[in-house]
């Protein structure tokens, strides 16, 4: 397992991919890339585990697309679900064999799928921050809290107040029209919780 502690010193060091952010979708994404073969620096922002102002709750379909050999930490498993509507009187009730929601603690979530990414072989980097982004035509240089690192590619995990998609949109605005081809494939920005969710930006994504 490689976890880098706030002591140390981020260098300029080459990694196929740099996630950014620990949450479900960035350390899932990591997790896959590692045991792929592919050298990944992880980079959260805080401490973890730290905790998250968030209901926990994992929907089904997506919990289904959790690595299915790491050990999520459920809280109470709800297997129905019902909707009630005052106006209307009607009511609505559901029930599956399987958890239709799984509750959990989004610190506890969140640290067990960065361990599980770095006991494959992502370089989880801890506390550090995204500052800024650069690219050229091979690659991408990230200025961070705890020095610079370069990577191939960028995976944007941060959520909805993204740096990632700050950064790639300026990037969008200042790209020429010549420039499109080569930097149209350097970054992915992951939405929303689910770990394959991404939105592609033409010139710079």
């Amino acid at each position: 397992m490689s976890v880098r502690s706030h002591r140390e010193v981020v260098t300029a060091s080459p990694f196929d991919v740099a996630v950014i952010g620990a949450g479900p979708a960035g350390a899932t994404a990591a997790l896959y890339l590692a045991r792929g073969g592919k050298r990944v620096a992880l980079i959260e922002r805080e401490t973890l585990p730290r905790y998250k102002t968030c209901g926990g709750g994992v929907v089904g379909r997506a919990f289904r697309i959790l690595p299915g050999d790491v050990k999520i930490p459920v809280e109470h498993a709800c297997f129905a679900a019902e909707a009630n509507f005052l106006e209307s009187g009607l009511s609505f009730r559901v029930e599956r064999d399987f958890p239709i929601v799984s509750m959990t603690m989004r610190a506890d979530l969140d640290k067990a799928l960065a361990d599980a990414a770095a006991a494959a072989g992502a370089e989880l980097i801890a506390p550090c921050a995204l500052l800024d982004l650069s690219q050229d035509a091979d690659g991408v240089d990230l200025e961070t809290s705890r020095g610079k690192l370069r990577a191939a590619f960028v995976i944007g995990a941060d959520g909805v107040l993204s740096t990632v998609a700050r950064k790639a949109a300026r990037m969008c605005t200042r790209a020429s029209p010549a420039s499109r081809g080569s930097t149209s494939r350097r970054w992915r920005r992951g939405t929303g919780g689910s770990s394959r969710s991404a939105s592609t930006c033409r010139a710079a994504s």
